[in-house]
């Protein structure tokens, strides 16, 4: 499994520890490829059917790291961070 590592420290976020991890596992479980693509990093990946990756957020944010946005063959996250 491939693993994305997307660091965070904003000043004034939260009190949660700067390394605190928070992994989000995303699988393939269709028949056809599936895009991953991270913003505001604009980074893209493919996942083949049964592949799986993991998304871990490093850092501060408020209420909830990641979110979800499910189109077509596509799946953004879009990370609640300002930098990577």
């Amino acid at each position: 499994m491939r693993q994305i590592l997307i660091e965070n420290a904003p000043p004034g976020w939260s009190d949660r520890a700067a390394n605190e991890a928070v992994p989000l596992l995303v699988k393939n479980s269709g028949e056809a490829r599936l895009q991953l693509w991270l913003e505001p990093f604009g980074q893209g990946y493919w996942l083949k059917p049964g592949e799986a990756m993991c998304v871990t957020l490093y850092g501060n944010w408020n209420d909830y790291p990641f979110a979800t946005i499910h189109e077509t063959d596509c799946l953004t996250v879009p990370a609640r961070t300002t930098h990577a």
